[in-house]
């Protein structure tokens, strides 16, 4: 163990900062965030730790210290409460200073009992920005071991978060080869030491391979799995200009565009590669689900809302939630859908008409617009200006539906009762009654649709509205 801490990752070190320079002095005073993580458990001994301390304070001579330059990180595995953050410190006196107080067990900033939870902390406190870690510097870690520790998913977790990560193993009783294998970013990046003799022989072959890495494009590390290019932006920067279907930082991760939420009408989604399918359930058809098989002809629909004062402007609210909803999920087109609005209450006003050239969007803003006008409620009067919009606009061979959302109340039911049946009976129209408000008056409201009970819903199902609207559309005869 002390032959590492001494001669043997003086290499490592000296050869991971270098970026894109041959001369070694450059090479030294690069940016680079360094963490050692040392083992300090009973199987390699303290006398083996306090050598590679004295080690560390060693290379920290052949480096520029600084926060443009190499900031060293140290933390030991059995015990994660001794060591220091990059932030902890601006020079090379205070670096020394604070391993120095690892010697003398005085830093404590934690505590982890295993190797495994040692990379977690280097994940999520070590290389993090809150402690000094730098976004344009290359991040090395340095595990130091005889690899007698458990090891998981860590290394694998931090080589994605672009990690280079070295194993050495040292023992003169053998290391667990294994083990280092799995804490290395691949296999140039592991390095086994039995004796002093032979760390000479590798210090130069070491950093030879380092440098050599680290010389590399990043985007030549094949990290960019799903993308059309990768573009270096600058010393460890890079970005993976993804392919369609895919994000991330190296494009691995597989959009899931049943997310977006496509599927229209109770429809399901299989999420596929760039692409999703919708299920249609019975009497739905189309790429989102979004046309209803039964519509075998044109239909005008009139939305009426009430806007009289028993509704109070909570209610009125809803019923504008309640028209978007529907709208939603209709095919508006001059040979599918055509809607109108019109709005009652002491006077009726037309929001929109058939012959209004909106869209769905144009139409929901339009809907947002209406006014409350708190007045009394003369439905009669506003039945019959969609009578005149029936007859004036509404299409000859269309299916004609009338919605009426309102709290049951009315100045006029008489009147409304008898123009709702001018609406069925001249112009073959189907009224439903979407109820609104506390009090609400079923049987009139039942009365209004002449008599179809099924055709009176509360205004929280719109879905079971529209297959309630379709039953009953499938069902009306030319």
């Amino acid at each position: 163990m002390i032959a590492i801490c001494y001669t043997f990752l003086l290499s490592v070190l000296s050869s991971n900062i270098h970026f894109g320079h041959t001369d070694e002095g450059d090479c030294l005073k690069q940016p680079g965030d360094i963490l050692f993580l040392v083992d300090r458990s009973g199987s390699v001994g303290e006398d083996s730790f306090q050598k590679c301390l004295d080690f560390v304070v060693n290379v920290s001579n052949y480096f520029e210290i600084g926060n443009d330059h190499v900031k060293f990180s140290i933390f030991t595995t059995e015990d994660n409460r001794m060591g220091f953050y990059f932030d902890q410190y601006n020079t090379k006196d205070q670096l020394i200073d604070l391993i120095k107080k690892i010697k003398n067990n005085e830093l404590m900033s934690g505590y982890y009992d295993c190797f495994e939870k040692s990379l977690v902390h280097a994940q999520n406190l070590v290389f993090n920005k809150s402690n000094g870690a730098r976004g344009f510097a290359h991040k090395i870690l340095v595990a130091i071991t005889d690899g007698q520790i458990y090891v998981g998913t860590g290394p694998k977790t931090l080589q994605n978060d672009d990690v280079i990560m070295f194993g050495i193993g040292a023992s003169i009783n053998g290391v667990n080869n294994d083990t280092i294998m799995r804490i290395a970013s691949s296999p140039k990046h592991v390095y086994i030491v039995n004796n002093f003799n032979f760390v000479s022989h590798v210090t130069q072959s070491l950093i030879n391979t380092s440098c050599n890495e680290m010389q590399k494009n990043p985007c030549e590390s094949g990290k960019c799995v799903n993308a059309t290019s990768c573009i270096w932006t600058g010393q460890a920067n890079y970005t993976c200009i993804c392919t369609h279907g895919f994000t991330g930082k190296h494009c691995d991760i597989d959009i899931n565009e049943c997310d977006s939420l496509p599927c229209q009408n109770g429809g399901t989604c299989e999420d596929k590669l760039n692409a999703y399918t919708c299920h249609c359930p019975h009497l739905f058809s189309g790429v989102n689900c979004e046309k209803d098989q039964c519509s075998l002809r044109p239909m005008d629909i009139v939305f009426l809302m009430d806007g009289s004062y028993s509704v109070d402007t909570s209610h009125f609210g809803q019923q504008k939630h309640f028209i978007k909803q529907v709208l939603q999920n209709l095919t508006i087109g001059p040979d599918d859908v055509l809607v109108g609005a019109v709005t009652f209450s002491t006077n009726t006003d037309v929001s929109f008409s058939f012959k209004s050239p909106f869209d769905v969007t144009q139409m929901k803003t339009a809907i947002d617009s209406v006014h409350f006008m708190n007045g009394v409620s003369f439905l009669g009067n506003a039945f019959q200006t969609v009578g005149n919009m029936l007859q004036m606009e509404s299409r000859s061979r269309s299916k004609r539906i009338v919605v009426l959302l309102f709290d049951g109340m009315m100045s006029d039911p008489t009147e409304a009762k008898r123009m709702a049946d001018n609406l069925i009976n001249q112009f073959g129209a189907k009224i439903f009654v979407i109820a609104f408000g506390n009090d609400f008056y079923h049987e009139k409201a039942v009365e209004l649709t002449g008599g179809v009970r099924e055709n009176v819903l509360i205004h929280n199902q719109p879905i079971k509205f529209l297959n309630r609207l379709i039953a009953s559309v499938s069902m009306t005869r030319i």
